[in-house]
């Protein structure tokens, strides 16, 4: 009887702390937030708004679409917040990190992609990815 009481109060104790760890990012939820290592967060409309497509990776192409859409993101993003505290991310103009390329740099918004250049966005890379260009 002990023993079930011992096991009672550990799982009693084990759940309590499962709802007090904090929130952690998730890719592709249509949240873009900073929790657990930081997103970067594509959006089809200037000025970080509209559709959102939000990834805690890498990707040498844009296959996907914005969350909750099927709206492709390849070559439609029109504005980029890099909410990672710690990494900056590389965008480029095409797949496999290559194109005319910009800097999103930790913790800040590009708006207005299109004036950069016609071919809009089809990869990002995270400057901690030891996968991406030098």
């Amino acid at each position: 009887m002990r023993n079930l009481h011992i096991l009672g109060v550990a799982a009693a104790v084990l759940s309590i702390g499962a709802f007090a760890a904090p929130a952690q990012a998730a890719s592709y939820d249509g949240v873009c937030n900073s929790s657990g290592g930081g997103e970067i967060c594509l959006y089809r409309d200037a000025n970080a708004s509209g559709p959102i497509y939000d990834t805690l990776y890498s990707k040498p192409s844009y296959t996907g679409t914005y969350y909750g859409t099927g709206i492709s993101i390849n070559d439609s993003v029109t504005s980029v917040k890099n909410l990672d505290p710690d990494t900056n991310a590389e965008l480029y103009t095409n797949g496999n990190y290559t194109g005319d390329h910009t800097t999103a740099w930790s913790n800040a918004t590009l708006n207005d992609l299109e004036s950069w250049t016609d071919n809009l966005v089809s990869s990002h890379c995270f400057w901690s990815n030891a996968a991406c260009p030098g």
